[in-house]
Order: structure tokens, then C-alpha cells, then sequence
């Protein structure tokens, strides 16, 4: 991520974020990216483990926002929110690292890096869903993301929105409707 100069205020990008621009949530990352980023990877080994403390972590703060009271700065409580997923990213790597093999024997690295998920495997998938994404309006993009991705109930996201149930199911069914014909072309057998 890119230098970003955000100068709205904390305060008001989350009001915005709440009142449903969900695009303020993303102004509020960019403003606190570099010193959380720093916070991942000081408790990670890797980069790569320190990508997966800082999305599980972002996505935490994006679901868990309503809670914070104000208490203490923003950037306060998402450094510890940061900070404790990585404690948890540590944790569960050590217990898995203390894991023995049913015959005793220890976990032969290889054989596990070939049997896991590779997530570069999907990249394109990812692309082309985002480009689909992209392409809907807003109004239909929040929707779908708020019920299909982020698993709220339509009645949560007809509130967040501050519209009915009914349009929330409209506006999906426009988004799915949408985005089956952008992503079609990917279910074609190979020719």
C-alpha cells in the first residue's frame, strides 16, 4: 500500500463508516496502515505471516468498529487489536508446531507445503471477482457485501444502509444477477 495522506478526522470517517459509506473504513486503514503493519510483522517471522495477522486483524476491526466506545484514541485500540491477533497468529502456530504425527514421527514439512492450500491458486478468481465487484453501483456492491461476504442478516443490513428488507433483497438479486454474467465466462469448459 501506497503513501496515503488521509486528513478527515478518526472520529467523523467512522461515523461516515457506521452511517454505511464503507468506504471510509478504508480511509481510516490507509491512516493507520504503516504503524500497524509494523505491529504484524514485529510479532510474525515472515511477511507473509505478518499479511495474515494484519488482514485477519483488519477484518476483526471492520466487523468489531461499533464496539469501540472511545475510550482511548483510534489507532490505540486498533494497534491492540492488531497486536492481539497476533498473539493469537503466534499461539496457534506454536501449538501446531508442537503437533506430533500419529506415528510418532515428525511432521514432514515437504509433504505438508504440497498438500496445503496454495492461495496464489485463486489469484485470477480474486481479480476478476473484484473487477466484477467493482462494476456494480454502490448501492448493490454495499449490499451484497454486507449479506454475501460479511454474513449480516438482511434486517442488519437494511439498518447499517438505512433502507428496507425489501430493498436490500432487490438490490442483491440485481448484484447476483450482475455478477453471474461477469463471472459466467469462467465456468466455460476449456475450449
Amino acid at each position: 500500500m501506497g503513501t496515503v495522506t488521509v486528513t478527515t478526522p478518526d472520529e467523523e470517517l467512522i461515523a461516515d463508516f457506521l452511517a454505511g459509506d464503507y468506504y471510509a473504513f478504508n480511509d481510516l486503514v490507509a491512516k493507520h496502515f504503516r504503524r500497524v503493519w509494523f505491529i504484524a510483522r514485529r510479532y510474525t517471522d515472515n511477511i507473509e505471516d505478518a499479511n495474515d495477522v494484519l488482514q485477519d486483524g483488519l477484518l476483526k476491526a471492520f466487523h468489531k468498529i461499533h464496539q469501540f466506545k472511545g475510550n482511548s484514541s483510534f489507532g490505540t485500540w486498533l494497534h491492540r487489536l492488531i497486536q492481539n491477533n497476533a498473539y493469537d497468529h503466534y499461539n496457534k502456530r506454536k501449538h501446531h508446531q508442537d503437533t506430533v504425527t500419529i506415528n510418532g514421527d515428525e511432521p514432514n514439512l515437504e509433504i505438508e507445503r504440497v498438500l496445503s492450500h496454495d492461495p496464489t491458486d485463486d489469484i485470477d478468481l480474486s481479480i476478476t471477482m473484484r473487477d466484477a465487484l467493482d462494476k456494480l453501483t454502490p448501492e448493490h456492491r454495499n449490499a451484497i457485501i454486507l449479506v454475501d461476504f460479511l454474513g449480516y442478516d438482511v434486517d442488519m443490513a437494511a439498518g447499517a444502509l438505512g433502507v428496507k428488507k425489501g430493498t436490500i433483497k432487490s438490490r442483491r438479486a440485481r448484484a447476483r444477477e450482475h455478477l453471474r454474467k461477469h463471472l459466467e465466462p469462467l465456468d466455460a469448459p476449456p475450449a
